[in-house]
């Protein structure tokens, strides 16, 4: 996506299984994002009859679809909400913790650090202050490409006791 001033603005990261435009076809709205690949990549464009017809012979189909729209919504929300409320290091954690994908995968978020702060709208120095803070406190651990979120539950812990959440 693109700012009024032309600057590119990286909105999210999907990975394999995610899909991507399925509200233009409820909402008869255009796609607002363009869609870079970073690796091999597969993508299968469904029309919306198609889609449509899908959905009304396989009703589970749109449930399930219904729920990871649903879940996307409250992470959006999650994430607006640590935007405007939360100081810098316990926004960079909760991010983190959003992000990080669930047991039994590895607790790592494979962002590089600048587009870990174009997503979240810091700038790398902000988002390596916030890194560095994090990792000092024995939270995270920086690799090339990725973070590493040392203990879910210790991170979990030092956000609730930062920011009186969760």
């Amino acid at each position: 996506m693109y700012g009024a001033d032309g600057e590119f603005i990286l909105t999210s990261f999907l990975g394999a299984g995610h899909s991507f435009g399925e509200f233009t076809v409820f909402t008869e709205l255009p796609l607002s994002h363009d869609i870079s690949a970073v690796g091999p990549t597969t993508v299968i464009r469904i029309p919306s009859s198609t889609f449509l017809e899908l959905g009304a012979a396989e009703p589970a189909y749109l449930a399930a679809l219904m729920r990871a729209t649903l879940m996307r919504s409250h992470i959006l929300l999650e994430m607006l909400h640590a935007i405007r409320i939360l100081p810098l290091v316990p926004r960079v954690a909760k991010f983190l913790l959003i992000l990080t994908p669930p047991p039994p995968a590895k607790p790592k978020v494979r962002f590089k650090q600048a587009d870990l702060a174009a997503t979240i709208g810091l700038s790398r120095a902000s988002m390596n202050r916030a890194l560095t803070e994090l990792e000092k406190l024995r939270l995270i651990r920086r690799q090339y490409g990725a973070i590493e979120v040392c203990n879910l539950d210790q991170l979990l812990g030092w956000l609730k006791n930062e920011s009186g959440e969760y």
